[in-house]
C-alpha cells in the first residue's frame, strides 16, 4: 500500500488532486476490506482448531495478527479520506460529483449529504472536481440529481450524460461507442421537479403548464396583499411554499432558471393582483 499524504501534503494539494487521492483511497478501502473479509473467515476457521489443540496465548496472538493488522490499516485509509474531506470543507469547499452507482438508477450528486443518495455505494469522479455547477449540471444530463441540481433547465436533464462510472468509461474507450446525446426534450406530461403530478393543496391536479401558471398567478398575488396591507394571516408559509412549488414546476417545464421565471410571470401577478384585490 502506498504511503499515505501528511496533513502538509494535503494543504498543498489542489483541488482535483486531493479529490483523486480521496477517490484512488476509497477503492484501496474496498480491495482492504474485501481482503479482511475472507482473511478473518480463515484465520477464524484457524484460531478454532488452534483453541482445541490448546494453544498458547503467544500462539493465538500470532494468530489472530494479521486480521487486526487489516483493520488497522483500513482505519488508516479512512480517517486519510476524512481528512481530505475536510480539507475541502476548511477551503470553503469546491464543486464534486458523486455517482452513486448501486440501490437504483446511478444519480449524480454535488454532494453524499443529499438525502437521494444516503446509503448507496457511489463512485468519486474526480475529472469533474472544481468544474463550474452549470457545466457539471450539464453533462449530469438525465443523471443530474433534482435535489442537487434543482434549476437546471429540462431540456438538460432530457439529454444523455456524459457522467460515467470507470466500467461505462471504459466500456465506452474500448469500443469506441459514445453515449448518444439527444438534443430535443421528450414530450412529457406537466410534472413538478420529481417528475410527480402538481397537486393544489385541495389536492387538484395541474395537468398543464398554463393551469399552474394560473394558480400560480392567483396564490402569489393573494400572498402579495397580505404582505402590502400589513396583514398577518395564519397559513402564509403555506402559501409561500405554495408558489414556490409552482414556481420551480413551471420553470422546470419550460426550461428556464426560477428568477427568470418569477419575472416573466410579474405581469401575470399583477394582473390578478388588480383583479382580485382591487
Amino acid at each position: 500500500m502506498a504511503r499515505l499524504p501528511s496533513a502538509r501534503q494535503i494543504a498543498r494539494m489542489t483541488p482535483q488532486e486531493i479529490d483523486e487521492t480521496a477517490t484512488r483511497l476509497e477503492a484501496q478501502v474496498v480491495e482492504l476490506s474485501s481482503e479482511h473479509g475472507r482473511t478473518e473467515q480463515i484465520f477464524g476457521q484457524t484460531t478454532g482448531v488452534a483453541a482445541a489443540w490448546a494453544a498458547s496465548d503467544f500462539q493465538m496472538q500470532l494468530l489472530q495478527g494479521s486480521p487486526r493488522e487489516q483493520a488497522r490499516k483500513i482505519d488508516e485509509v479512512r480517517a486519510c479520506i476524512g481528512q481530505l474531506d475536510a480539507e475541502h470543507d476548511r477551503r470553503g469547499g469546491w464543486t464534486r460529483v458523486f455517482l452513486t452507482v448501486a440501490g437504483g438508477p446511478a444519480q449524480a450528486h454535488a454532494t453524499m449529504a443529499c438525502p437521494a443518495a444516503a446509503g448507496r455505494e457511489h463512485v468519486r469522479l474526480p475529472e469533474w472536481s472544481g468544474r463550474p455547477v452549470a457545466e457539471v449540471a450539464e453533462a449530469a444530463g438525465a443523471r443530474a440529481c433534482p435535489t442537487c441540481y434543482p434549476d437546471i433547465p429540462y431540456h438538460w436533464r432530457a439529454r444523455a450524460t456524459r457522467l460515467l462510472s470507470p466500467p461505462e468509461r471504459a466500456t465506452w474507450q474500448a469500443t469506441g461507442v459514445a453515449p448518444a446525446v439527444s438534443t430535443a426534450a421528450p414530450a412529457l406530461a406537466f410534472t413538478d421537479v420529481q417528475g410527480q403530478p402538481v397537486l393544489t393543496p385541495d389536492g387538484q391536479v395541474l395537468r398543464t403548464v398554463d393551469a399552474a401558471v394560473d394558480e400560480y398567478a392567483r396564490a402569489a398575488a393573494q400572498l402579495r396583499w397580505y404582505r402590502e396591507n400589513g396583514r398577518s394571516v395564519a397559513g402564509l408559509e403555506v402559501q409561500q411554499a405554495l408558489c414556490t412549488y409552482l414556481l420551480e414546476a413551471i420553470a422546470v417545464h419550460r426550461g428556464t432558471g426560477i428568477e427568470a421565471q418569477e419575472h416573466q410571470l410579474e405581469r401575470h401577478v399583477e394582473a390578478r393582483l388588480r383583479r382580485d384585490w382591487g
